[in-house]
């Protein structure tokens, strides 16, 4: 298909050559030759301003190129409005706060204006070109990062180190816009771009309410049953619907989900609550991080490999300390290489200068920990491997259930009932047949544990939850990341 120029376009040629078939055709053809030709040249003079003192798009080269894919024709502005899909996405622009969307991203005044000035006649292309061309183009961007912050969030993810690799929809958005516009069903196709999870739809629900509240009564007003008030509620809503939308649109049919601010895994299955407990997190030096994996393997009584930087900073006081901590102690120097064998090379941990020890990087060496009631990750770890390092495991510290605060490990996620997870998350695997997971456990001897069906696990950062009985409550921002995007979100 040839590229309409500046110069004389490709379907004009078309038209002269075939002749008019009417004055209405003409008429037609004639306001989309304008048309095209206006936005392509609206197009190059934004190209051309890329500060954006005019019209600043948030997606230039997307909508450039969806624009020359059709020879510059409008999707939205055409010869006439009737197909009424305009009001449809401005609808739903304009109620982006309830979504906790930034609706400053979306051109809403800008286009609320503009489609002020564009008369409703066929004529209005030849009255006021410019309007007309700029309307379709913002439309377009807009429409391109609304759908996107649907799909995926409009966060920049990026700023913090302790946040996974986001799940991303790879939806071709100009094709459904297409799609949507063709057939006049852009509502259906906005609504289907949410995520389906009924606590989503439910948190949702609560925010529009507290917005009504919001323009009704005191901001500073606090809520009995948390302290917090209503603004700090409002919040919590925005980025927990945010972070939903990092999230699958399918959390897997049985999962594991971990909340970092609730201090609870759920363990469901079928849309059903099979298990939950207690867990303790990452401190707030050492967080958690957020992100979806696979959990694939399960070590019954494991050892402990330390983090370099635990050895750094802990075990290399310790080991000055005491000449004969390795001898009075289940901790052992080896050789990296065979660091996971239980034949692994024994080191000689006099040939360490143990107050001269690298600052970063990774050491010659590894102290591992072996399986036993002292063990830090007691009898069971949940594998799902991760650039984090992060994995669930059991721990002879059961104290730390017991505080309401539950934060105290170096990022992995300690579980109140480790055994009780395990034989939920194996049920029905052949190998543990006629040899209980319990009694596997008791004999002591290492054992990796392949799952035949390998689950999705979810650690998340949830400050608002909806609980069985579908009421929203609302937990501290304990690591401040609902304070630092709301700063994104509507910057002073």
């Amino acid at each position: 298909m040839h590229k309409l120029k500046f110069g004389f376009p490709c379907f004009l040629l078309a038209t002269l050559i075939l002749g008019f078939s009417g004055c209405s055709s003409v008429r037609k053809e004639q306001a989309d030759i304008l048309a095209a030709t206006q936005v392509q040249a609206e197009l190059k003079r934004i190209s051309a301003s890329p500060s954006g003192k005019d019209l600043r798009l948030a997606n230039p080269k997307r909508v450039q190129a969806l624009y020359a894919d059709r020879e510059y024709r409008p999707l939205w502005v055409a010869h006439t409005l009737k197909h009424g899909q305009i009001p449809v996405l401005m609808e739903y622009l304009g109620k982006a706060e309830h979504e906790g969307l930034p609706k400053g991203k979306y051109h809403v005044d800008t286009l609320i204006a503009l489609l002020g000035k564009i008369p409703k006649t066929a004529k209005f292309w030849a009255k006021d070109s410019v309007h007309a061309a700029r309307t379709e183009i913002l439309l377009t961007d807009a429409w391109l990062t609304y759908a996107n912050h649907l799909l995926n969030g409009w966060a920049s993810t990026s700023r913090f180190e302790i946040i996974g690799e986001i799940h991303a929809e790879k939806e071709p958005l100009d094709t459904l816009l297409y799609q949507a516009l063709e057939k006049r069903s852009l509502e259906t196709t906005i609504e289907k771009l949410f995520p389906e999870h009924e606590h989503y739809s439910r948190l949702r629900e609560e925010l529009a309410e507290l917005r009504s509240q919001a323009k009704e009564s005191a901001e500073g007003s606090a809520f009995a049953d948390t302290g917090m008030d209503l603004q700090t509620r409002i919040r919590s809503l925005e980025m927990t619907l945010e972070r939903w939308r990092w999230l699958p649109r399918s959390l897997g049919e049985k999962h594991i989900l971990v909340n970092i601010p609730d201090y609870r895994l759920e363990l469901r299955d079928k849309g059903k609550l099979a298990l939950e407990m207690k867990v303790v997190a990452g401190k707030f030096e050492t967080q958690t991080p957020f992100m979806s994996d696979t959990l694939t393997y399960i070590v019954l009584n494991p050892y402990w490999f330390v983090p370099s930087s635990i050895v750094r900073e802990e075990l290399a006081v310790k080991i000055r300390a005491d000449k004969g901590f390795f001898q009075t102690t289940d901790y052992e120097m080896v050789d990296p290489g065979t660091a996971g064998e239980d034949s692994a090379e024994r080191l000689d941990p006099d040939s360490v200068d143990w107050s001269e020890l690298p600052d970063s990087g990774q050491l010659p060496f590894t102290i591992r920990q072996r399986p036993g009631p002292k063990n830090a990750l007691g009898r069971v770890k949940f594998l799902f491997p991760n650039r984090f390092s992060i994995y669930l495991h059991d721990t002879p510290n059961q104290e730390g259930f017991q505080r309401d605060v539950r934060e105290g490990s170096h990022g992995c996620v300690r579980v109140e009932f480790p055994v009780e997870l395990a034989e939920k998350v194996l049920r029905g695997q052949d190998e543990l047949k006629g040899d209980s997971l319990r009694s596997a456990i008791a004999g002591g001897a290492r054992r990796h544990i392949r799952l035949d069906h390998p689950l999705p696990v979810h650690l998340v950062y949830f400050t608002a939850i909806v609980d069985e009985s579908g009421k929203i409550r609302y937990r501290k921002d304990s690591y401040g990341w609902d304070a630092a995007m709301r700063s994104e979100l509507n910057p002073k």
